[in-house]
């Protein structure tokens, strides 16, 4: 940057930051923010809480199959495995200006937002006596998995301001 720049000169240097905001490359950035969600969602699934630090609602039935004891949302970690960097079902794309981060697993809006579902197996309750058959509406609440804390965007804003504010610097 110069020391001074002419009023009559002005615009001409504002049009060359303005490309270099432009050419800006901020891959760099989005892959650092992939980076900072996959830790922010193995830390989230470990403590069974919603980007506000809220508990998850803990599971009340679960298939004959499934263990008697097994952690929210981890009865076969598929969700987990789905919103890590490489994970089965994982979706992730990265472009100069755009970073797409999820899951592709079907049920995981499900487990997101809540939904009334119908039982298509038989289901046992957490503890207890009970017994729920196939075609039963079962309410399963929102336990909100995916999606970013404050820090975590804070993080983000970062990045892609020191990536831009390098652009401008012509770096």
């Amino acid at each position: 940057m110069p020391d001074t720049i002419d009023l009559e000169d002005l615009g001409t240097y504002l049009d060359g930051i303005a490309a270099d905001f432009d050419a800006a490359d901020t891959t760099p950035a989005f892959e650092q923010m992939a980076e900072d969600l996959d830790a922010l969602h193995r830390r989230r699934f470990a403590m069974e809480t919603g980007a506000d630090g809220s508990p998850w609602p803990p599971w009340q039935w679960r298939a004959p199959w499934a263990p008697a004891e097994h952690r929210t949302l981890e009865v076969t970690s598929r969700l987990l495995a789905s919103m890590r960097r490489g994970g089965s079902e994982h979706v992730e794309s990265i472009g100069p200006r755009e970073l797409t981060y999820g899951t592709a697993v079907p049920y995981a809006a499900t487990h997101q937002h809540g939904a009334t579902v119908t039982t298509t197996v038989p289901l046992v309750p957490r503890s207890g006596a009970g017994y729920l058959r196939p075609g039963t509406r079962l309410r399963i609440p929102a336990r909100p998995f995916a999606g970013w804390d404050d820090e975590t965007a804070d993080k983000a804003a970062g990045h892609v301001a020191d990536a831009l504010v390098d652009a401008m610097r012509g770096g």
